[in-house]
């Protein structure tokens, strides 16, 4: 390279070309034709490209086929000159941009060339640099107008001078829609003046800055937020302004809300709360028609109202005739937006179009109305639901409130009632604490102190056994308490030293814990002394009941006479049939003995019962029965709980009782043909669950019914007096009450209650 083909001068200017080239294209056209004007030698530039390396154009006889293309991307990949001697080829980076390559260079001046070169480089590089610093400011400029533009919160920009805001020079629509300004809207006004706020508020200073005040035209709550903008000259600003008046509204219906509930939660008085979620209502969602409906039964029955609809008491809202009661059964909210025309509107002529109706739990219901659709907003239906959510807890806390009230006043109420009772019991009580295993008294009451001599004062805080319990019986003693330390109930037969010397008593002892892991309890000393001198006595009273379990056993009869009426039937007409019927009367009577006789020696119990069809009992009891002289007729009796062997001993002894007693020639075969009829049927439905057996005959007279019952009486020369005495005990057994009265044919009719309720008529147990 020789240097310079033209002077330094026209090298300047081509510099500056490339210094202020518009475009980035415009660089490399300037940088070529400087490389053109500094070197005489053939160069081109080429560009880097996502797939190598580009020629952009060239001097002298240089061409795109002449780049040296490894050696120009050694030099952008190194930054750094190369030199080629395969190529005669000096490579010059701009930056990561662009190579510029000159070729045959004339030997000398190498140096001087380069030189140049990479200043020319050097500038093309600031100038690619600038314009892609331009590019990002105008696309950032860009970007910031869209976004201003489309921002949903208001913006404005103004200026700051002396610390004082400009008129604004741009807003955005959502800005002129929030203040309601014609065209061309904010621009050219001064902020301060269109809010309720000092100027200097709007002046950010060095960080940004935060004020609520009202615009002033419309009375909308806004929220501005001051930035400051970095300007050429200075600091300008943007504020952005946030509608918050929801909000606000929001926030004081909330704290009404808040000063409503506490004063629900204050009362307890259902319509005190109601006269609240009203009064909060009104002043809330600023509607007038507003109702509470409790509910009571089998409808709503409107509690407190504000409603300006008819000027008068709400009717209350029957079962399945409203929407409310929809909304109460199934708990779900309503709004309804033409309520006349709703399928279950109760009132079709009403003059309400939209009502909101809310459930209050199992209490009742809250509407609020409008008398135009679209009135209620979104805000009034949740300050609606909110205020019924609280109105509902309220309810909840109050009925709770009455209830623990009642609880505290039943809970007193007992208390004294126990205290009167320990009092007034007439065995002797103490009460204790269980403390390492003894017995520790803490109130004994009056009859103890008269019983055992030893006042409460005396065993307040004593171990009661070292005051009553015989020395010999210490041990026993010992394990009742550990019974009692157990929580186990004691029920045992004692002696205890007494002002009368050592007595015998029945203890039962029942503890509890109470809110401390201490056993407490009740001893209760029931003497047993002059039980126990009766125990003689009681005994001969079981060999009397042996005795009489051999005296029921006359209910042997019947069968006894079945089977040898069918013997003699046997022995007239020669027919098997007639022995089975007596094996079958003779095996009736050896279950009657063996069932008969247990239950009185044994005390088998009647627990075990079972579903038995009267139907089928009678028409078994009344094979066994002498009956040539009667007859029996089955209507429709019920099926009962019942042990199936003493229900049949019930129904023989009240069919022989009929058969033997009803006629004055009982149990001889009828001279006019009008035999005893009986009749087994069911009660009235009036008269609650059980079935009668009644007769035809000449009844029982009034005066004779209280003793027929009482075993041995008999008003007959044949009869034992157990009939009606065991039909009694059977009864009586398995809980039934039975009653003896007038049949309708003039005879003996037995009603019994199979439930337990005594009838209306006088009865026996």
């Amino acid at each position: 390279m020789t240097g310079s083909r033209r002077d330094a001068a026209t090298v300047l200017e081509s510099a500056a070309a490339i210094t202020t080239a518009t475009s980035v294209d415009r660089v490399f056209d300037a940088l070529i034709e400087a490389v053109d004007d500094a070197v005489a030698a053939p160069a081109c530039v080429a560009t880097a490209a996502a797939d190598g390396l580009s020629v952009h154009g060239w001097t002298g006889d240089a061409g795109p086929e002449t780049l040296a293309t490894q050696p120009a991307a050694r030099a952008l990949d190194s930054g750094t000159v190369v030199r080629t001697t395969a190529r005669d080829a000096v490579t010059v980076p701009v930056d990561d941009h662009a190579v510029v390559q000159v070729f045959q260079p004339p030997a000398g001046g190498d140096d001087d060339a380069v030189a140049v070169l990479t200043q020319l480089a050097a500038h093309a590089t600031s100038a690619i640099q600038r314009l892609d610093a331009q590019r990002r400011a105008e696309a950032s400029e860009q970007r910031f107008h869209a976004l201003f533009e489309a921002a949903d919160d208001a913006l404005v920009l103004y200026g700051i001078e002396d610390g004082t805001p400009t008129a604004i020079t741009h807003a955005n629509e959502s800005a002129n829609a929030l203040f309601e300004l014609p065209a061309p809207g904010l621009c050219g006004h001064r902020l301060p003046t269109l809010v309720d706020a000092a100027a200097d508020a709007f002046a950010p200073g060095n960080s940004s800055r935060r004020i609520t005040t009202t615009v002033t035209a419309t009375d909308t709550v806004v929220t501005v937020i001051v930035h400051p903008l970095p300007a050429a000259d200075g600091v300008d600003a943007f504020a952005e302004l946030r509608d918050v008046t929801e909000h606000v509204e929001r926030e004081r219906a909330l704290t009404s809300l808040h000063d409503a509930t506490r004063r629900m939660f204050d009362t307890e008085d259902r319509e005190a709360i109601a006269s609240i979620v009203i009064d909060a209502a009104t002043a809330l969602i600023d509607l007038p028609h507003v109702g509470l409906f409790f509910a009571d039964a089998d409808a709503l029955v409107p509690a407190a109202a504000a409603d300006a609809v008819t000027g008068t008491d709400l009717p209350a809202l029957e079962a399945g005739d409203s929407i409310a009661w929809e909304v109460y059964t199934d708990g779900t909210p309503r709004w309804v937006t033409e309520v006349p025309s709703h399928p279950n509107v109760a009132n079709a002529r009403t003059k309400i179009q939209e009502e909101y109706l809310l459930p209050l739990g199992d209490h009742g219901v809250l509407i609020v109305g409008a008398e135009r659709s679209g009135v209620l907003s979104r805000l009034d239906r949740d300050l609606a639901g909110i205020l019924a959510a609280n109105a509902t807890a309220a309810l909840d806390h109050a009925r709770h409130a009455r209830h623990l009230r009642d609880r505290e006043t039943d809970l007193r109420r007992e208390r004294n009632r126990l205290h009167a009772l320990f009092e007034n019991v007439p065995s002797p009580t103490a009460s204790f604490v269980i403390e390492d295993g003894a017995p520790i008294v803490q109130s004994v009451n009056n009859a103890f102190e008269t019983v055992f001599g030893w006042t409460e004062a005396d065993l307040a805080g004593e171990n009661i056994d070292e005051y009553i319990v015989p020395n010999d019986t210490r041990g026993d003693a010992a394990a009742y308490n550990r019974k009692m330390k157990a929580g186990e109930t004691v029920n045992v037969e004692v002696q205890r030293r007494t002002t009368d010397g050592v007595r015998d008593f029945l203890l039962d002892v029942a503890p509890f814990r109470l809110a401390d892991p201490s056993v407490h309890g009740f001893a209760v000393y029931t003497d047993i002394t002059d039980r126990k001198e009766r125990e003689r006595e009681l005994e001969r009273q079981n060999e009397r009941l042996e005795e009489f379990a051999s005296i029921v056993s006359h209910d042997l009869r019947s069968p006894l006479n079945v089977a040898r009426g069918r013997v003699e039937l046997a022995e007239e007409t020669g027919a098997s049939e007639h022995f089975d019927r007596a094996t079958q009367a003779l095996d009736r009577m050896g279950t009657l003995i063996e069932d008969v006789l247990a239950l009185a020696r044994h005390g088998n119990s009647l627990d075990d019962t079972t579903a038995v069809a009267l139907a089928e009992a009678a028409t078994d009891a009344w094979q066994t029965v002498a009956t040539t002289a009667a007859t029996i007729e089955v209507a429709d009796p019920p099926t009962v709980q019942a042990d199936p062997t003493r229900l049949r001993s019930l129904l023989e002894n009240l069919f022989r009782n009929a058969v033997e007693h009803g006629r004055p020639d009982a149990g001889e075969p009828p001279v006019d043909g009008a035999p005893i009829t009986v009749t087994v049927g069911a009660l009235p439905d009036a008269d609650g669950p059980g079935f009668y057996v009644a007769d035809d005959g000449v009844g029982v007279p009034p005066d004779r019914r209280d003793v027929v019952f009482e075993s041995g009486t008999t008003f007959s020369d044949t009869g034992t007096g157990f009939g009606l005495a065991i039909v009694e005990n059977v009864a009586d057994a398995h809980g039934w009450r039975v009653t003896l009265t007038d049949s309708a044919d003039g005879g003996a009719r037995f009603e019994f209650r199979t439930d337990g309720t005594p009838p209306g008529a006088p009865f026996r147990t």
